[in-house]
């Protein structure tokens, strides 16, 4: 009977003691960094893939590697009307590996793959898109999300834009968002979640229905941030972003800047947010 009793504290009780605490922050820093700092799409087996550094004109290499990215070989290629890599492209894997694949040809282009990059389908330019930088997402039930860039009359400041595809590329629905950058995807609980950032703004949006409607929050911070992150556990949202506060070093115009993560929560979907704290120390 002990036995019994011991074996149950450790498959049920424990587990939901712990779980129970919610997330910690070692753990939404190292989500934090997977999200960012490896870049390249990850297959269920752990390789990955990427485009080149540099190419172009009318096909785009696929590159993949099997050992954590300490080398590189190109698997397939993607044929595409024109590009070249200064106008940016993207990869996605789900958790199906199945291939997503997105490129500025002056307008947006979109392909994919159902073998692990060797052979592609033939690359669909998104209906009224002409921009740069794409970025691609599609969540847990197929529905297909690209954001790209465009410059209002060549200035700096950049209009984001967003297409939506519920039947793998056929059909798209397509608007204009607002200016900004450092845009994210996340997913949870058939939620998906789109942040961005402007300056001193970070814009919180989430669909509930594959991107049919979206509701956005705002969330301002003292200074500039960039690269936002979203995680949600049990109801409750985790944002992470890199910000920085000024200090002397700052003001030196030669001076580089010092950017710190920082997380903040909320409880009622992005309204209000609560305890701003810094997780590093730069």
């Amino acid at each position: 009977m002990k036995k019994v009793v011991v074996l149950f504290l450790i498959f049920f009780i424990l587990p939901a003691w712990r779980w129970g605490r919610g997330i910690s922050n070692s753990q939404l820093k190292e989500e934090y960094e997977n999200h960012f700092l490896v870049r390249d799409a990850k297959d269920t087996k752990g390789n990955l893939y990427r485009t080149p550094k540099l190419y172009g004109g009318t096909e785009v290499p696929i590159e993949e590697s099997v050992n954590g990215g300490k080398s590189w070989q190109e698997i397939g290629k993607v044929s595409v009307s024109l590009t070249y890599s200064a106008w940016g492209s993207a990869l996605f894997v789900n958790k199906k590996d199945n291939f997503y694949f997105v490129c500025s040809s002056r307008s947006i282009q979109f392909s994919k793959s159902a073998d692990y990059g060797r052979r592609w389908s033939t690359a669909i330019t998104i209906p009224g898109s002409k921009g740069y930088n794409p970025k691609i997402f599609v969540d847990s039930q197929g529905t297909t999300y690209v954001v790209w860039y465009q410059s209002v009359r060549g200035q700096i400041v950049r209009d984001i834009y967003l297409s939506v595809s519920q039947n793998g590329g056929r059909d798209w629905k397509t608007e204009r968002l607002r200016q900004g950058s450092s845009i994210s995807f996340t997913e949870s609980d058939n939620t998906v979640y789109l942040s961005y950032v402007k300056e001193k703004t970070l814009y919180f949006s989430y669909t509930r229905d594959r991107g049919k409607t979206w509701h956005t929050e705002t969330f301002g911070f003292l200074v500039p941030m960039k690269d936002p992150y979203v995680k949600v556990y049990r109801g409750k949202v985790y944002l992470l972003f890199q910000g920085y506060k000024p200090d002397l070093l700052n003001i030196v115009p030669s001076s580089r800047v010092k950017y710190n993560l920082f997380l903040t929560t909320s409880g009622d979907m992005g309204k209000t947010w609560k305890g701003l704290e810094r997780l590093t120390n730069n």
